[in-house]
C-alpha cells in the first residue's frame, strides 16, 4: 500500500453518518473516503475501483439491502469490512458473515473506534504473523482471520526453522505458539526469541487448549513469566481474537513510533548516533 493513498469505502443511507465518518477520516487519517448510500451505488463503485478498495465501513440495513446483503457483496471482493449497526440485537444478521468487527452507531466514540479500526487494517498491510504448530491443518481458522485483517500468516511446524525465519524477517510482528508446543521445547523457543526481540518489539501469544489441565495451566503461567505477551484459548470467538490482536498490534505500533522519535533526527529524518551504536551491536551479535 506504500506509495498510494488507501481507498476507504463508506456505505450508509444516512448522509449525517457518512459526513461524520468522512470528516473523521479526513482529520485523523488524512484520506478521502469514497461514499455510497445504497447497495446499487456500492456495486457501481466496486466495479469502477475493481480490486483497489482497501477497507469498507458498511451499514447493515440499507433501503435496498435490509438484511446485510451489502456485506455479502463486499466480501466477494475480499475487502476487509466493518459493519455499522444500530443495535447489537441485530447481531444474527452479521455474526455469520466474514467481517473484521462491528460498530454500534450510538455515539461519537463509536465512530472514532470505527476509524481506528480502518487505520489498524491499513497499518497491517506490511506486517506478518508467524504461527508455530505441530498441527498446521488445525490452524486454518487462525490463518483465515489473519488474512481477513490484512496480515500475512507464516506457518511453521519446526521450531528451529521458525526461529531462523524470525531472525531474518523484520516484518514479523507477532508469533502464535499453539498447545502441542506447550512444553520445554516451546519454552526454549520463547527464550531464543526474547534474546532477539523484547516484548515491545515482537508479540508472542500462546494458543491454549480449551480443556487445559492443571499441569498445562502452570506451564502457561511459566510462558508468561518467560516473556509471552498474551494467551488465548483455542475456542476463541472471532470478536475476542480481533480484540486481543488489535490491542497487541497497537502496542507494537506505539513502541515503534516512540523508537522512531528517539532514533531519528526530527529535522533531517535520518538515523542519529544512538541508533547506529545500538544497531551496530545487534548486527554484530547476529553474525556471531
Amino acid at each position: 500500500m506504500k506509495g498510494k493513498k488507501p481507498n476507504i469505502l463508506i456505505v450508509d443511507d444516512s448522509k449525517v453518518i457518512c459526513k461524520t465518518l468522512e470528516k473523521l477520516i479526513q482529520e485523523e487519517l488524512s484520506y478521502e473516503p469514497i461514499i455510497a448510500h445504497s447497495k446499487v451505488e456500492c456495486e457501481k463503485i466496486l466495479l469502477e475501483y475493481k480490486n483497489s478498495i482497501d477497507v469498507a465501513l458498511l451499514d447493515l440495513e440499507l433501503p435496498d439491502a435490509k438484511t446485510g446483503q451489502v456485506v455479502d457483496l463486499v466480501s466477494k471482493f475480499n475487502i476487509p469490512s466493518i459493519v455499522l449497526t444500530s443495535s447489537i440485537e441485530k447481531e444474527d444478521l452479521f455474526r455469520s458473515k466474514k467481517i473484521v468487527d462491528y460498530v454500534i452507531k450510538e455515539s461519537s466514540f463509536s465512530f472514532r473506534y470505527a476509524v481506528s479500526l480502518v487505520q489498524r487494517i491499513i497499518n497491517n498491510n506490511d506486517k506478518e504473523v508467524l504461527i508455530v504448530s505441530n498441527k498446521l491443518q488445525e490452524q486454518k481458522n487462525t490463518v483465515e482471520l489473519l488474512k481477513r485483517y490484512q496480515l500475512k500468516p507464516l506457518l511453521y511446524a519446526d521450531m528451529i526453522e521458525a526461529l531462523h525465519e524470525i531472525k531474518k524477517n523484520r516484518k514479523i510482528k507477532m508469533v502464535y505458539i499453539e498447545p502441542s508446543n506447550l512444553d520445554n521445547y516451546g519454552i526454549e523457543l520463547l527464550k531464543q526469541i526474547r534474546k532477539i526481540y523484547t516484548k515491545n518489539e515482537l508479540v508472542i501469544t500462546m494458543i491454549a487448549d480449551s480443556n487445559i489441565i492443571e499441569e498445562q495451566r502452570k506451564l502457561l503461567t511459566k510462558f508468561l513469566k518467560y516473556g509471552a505477551n498474551d494467551f488465548i484459548y483455542e475456542s476463541y470467538s472471532e470478536e475476542e481474537f480481533y480484540a486481543r490482536l488489535t490491542s497487541n498490534l497497537d502496542s507494537i505500533d506505539q513502541f515503534e513510533e516512540m523508537h522512531k522519535k528517539a532514533n531519528v533526527d526530527f529535522l533531517t529524518g535520518v538515523y542519529n548516533r544512538r541508533y547506529f551504536f545500538k544497531e551496530g551491536v545487534r548486527r554484530f551479535n547476529d553474525e556471531e
